[in-house]
């Protein structure tokens, strides 16, 4: 089965503006490699939130976001006019056409960013802090070991996650067993798998 890997250790993550100039955000990855905001198919990335305000607006675009640090983030969603405040290691989906507002009850935050381009596919992300063993769908996987230590096993190759570490998966087709297990207590593993209507 054709697969491709690649380690992303958490020394070589590069810091970039946020869209609205307000915040940097740590990117993990963006496909295809080195694309814009306006030209990515999906793009992670690691945000510090250390103060209220504006998320960036991405028309096109579906997002999930994860809290990895920090106790609570409270979104107000102007344009749906609601309220949703993310708890650690609960992702929560929302479309980038939204107005958003983010206000720290608690502090400062760090938070785990997927985005898909809506016409190009989608998106999903979980979240692991115990043992578990599935068999994987063709697509692209990011695991981003957020805390703790975290061992991913791929049929015959073993991949050990240290706190910060990500690994980017790609499959072409069904059927590769992945067993993913903590090493340490806590181990928050976060999972995000894109399916892209063209690879």
């Amino acid at each position: 089965m054709e697969t491709t890997s690649q380690l992303i250790p958490a020394a070589q993550l590069r810091s970039t503006p946020w869209k609205n100039g307000e915040g940097s955000t740590r990117e993990i990855m963006v496909y295809p490699p080195e694309a814009g905001f306006d030209t990515f198919s999906w793009r992670i990335s690691l945000a510090e939130v250390a103060q209220p305000g504006a998320f960036s607006t991405f028309d096109g675009i579906d997002r999930h976001i994860v809290l990895t640090h920090g106790k609570s983030m409270v979104l107000h969603n102007q344009t749906q006019q609601s309220t949703h405040t993310l708890t650690p290691f609960a992702p929560y989906p929302f479309v980038g056409e939204d107005q958003i507002e983010g206000i720290l009850p608690d502090g400062p935050t760090f938070d785990f960013n997927l985005m898909v381009r809506r016409e190009h596919g989608h998106g999903t992300v979980q979240c692991y802090q115990q043992a578990q063993q599935h068999r994987l769908a063709a697509g692209h996987y990011v695991f981003h070991c957020a805390t703790g230590t975290h061992q991913l096993r791929f049929d015959n190759q073993e991949i050990t996650l240290q706190a910060g570490d990500s690994l980017y998966w790609f499959q072409a087709q069904d059927g590769l067993t992945l067993l993913s297990e903590p090493l340490t207590t806590p181990s928050d593993l976060v999972v995000a798998h894109i399916q892209l209507l063209t690879t």
